[in-house]
């Protein structure tokens, strides 16, 4: 579908009463959808964690997140591989606001969340 506006009235207008999770880049036509409702695209945060790995001063924190990503992902392709199905890690493999905050301590042990 196409519309003629790019606000949040045409992302509303295209996706009606959608319920469950939102996979979308930042456009601001999504943010009529709460964060806890959308996921933002791994293709576009990749992209961001690249240029922050290749600007001064933030090299180790964008390699960081670029190996974070790269990890996640090979989870996600093993998981696959051995059991293919979704529903199955979406139960088993839940990650939380919590296990991020774990993540960041162990690679930063100064980090306070």
């Amino acid at each position: 579908m196409i519309h003629r506006s790019r606000g949040q009235k045409a992302a509303a207008d295209l996706l009606g009463d959608f319920s469950g999770i939102l996979g979308s880049d930042r456009w601001g036509g999504y943010n009529k959808w709460p964060l806890s409702e959308r996921q933002l695209c791994w293709s576009h945060l990749d992209r961001d964690f690249c240029a922050i790995s290749e600007r001064a001063g933030s090299k180790l924190i964008g390699e960081k997140l670029l190996a974070a990503s790269k990890e996640m992902f090979g989870h996600w392709h093993a998981f696959r591989r051995e059991h293919g199905d979704r529903e199955l890690l979406c139960i088993q493999w839940q990650f939380t606001t919590d296990d991020a905050r774990i993540k960041l301590k162990h690679l930063y042990p100064s980090y306070q969340a």
